[in-house]
Parts: structure tokens; sequence; C-alpha cells
């Protein structure tokens, strides 16, 4: 993943580009496409971010009630790490 988003970052505008040239549309309706596509991945990166920091002060909240030492860092690590599927809530709920 990291690999692919080096790219998007370096060469993403070009490719972008690119992609437009060879879509068989009209001009405004492949902005509008683009644009849409825009609006749809920062709602989604959003959200993302959003559920992240919940889940992390909702942790955060049963560490302080269970006891557990260092909550203020559990739940830090706990933002840090909800969004990665595989990591996140999974890791963060083991102890």
């Amino acid at each position: 993943m990291l690999f692919a988003l080096f790219f998007l970052f370096k060469d993403g505008k070009r490719w972008l580009a690119s992609l437009q040239e060879v879509i068989p549309l009209e001009a405004s309706h492949k902005q509008r496409i683009v644009d849409r596509i825009d609006q749809t991945i920062r709602a989604v990166v959003k959200g993302i971010g959003l559920t992240a920091i919940v889940q992390g002060l909702l942790a955060g909240l049963a560490y302080v009630v269970l006891g557990i030492p260092f909550p203020v860092v559990l739940t830090a690590v706990t933002v840090i790490l909800a969004p990665l599927p595989s990591v996140g809530p999974h890791w963060c709920g083991r102890r």
C-alpha cells in the first residue's frame, strides 16, 4: 500500500490526465466524474479518521474504568492503529 501511495503522490496528476484522455466522454462529464470521485474519497477518509478517534476515546474510557496502566498512552496508540483493519481494534483490545 505504501509503495502504491508513493507513486500516486509522485505521479498522480499525470496518471489522472492520461486516464482522462482515454475515457471516451465529453470533458464536462469527465470532470464531473473526477469531482464526484474526489468528494467520495475525501468523505471516506474523514469518516475513517472520525471513527478512529471515537474508537480511541471509547477504548480510553474503558482503559480508565478497568484500571489498566498507562491509559493515555494506550488511548493514543488505539487512535493511531484504529484505521488499520488487521491491527487496529484487534490489537488494542488485547492485553
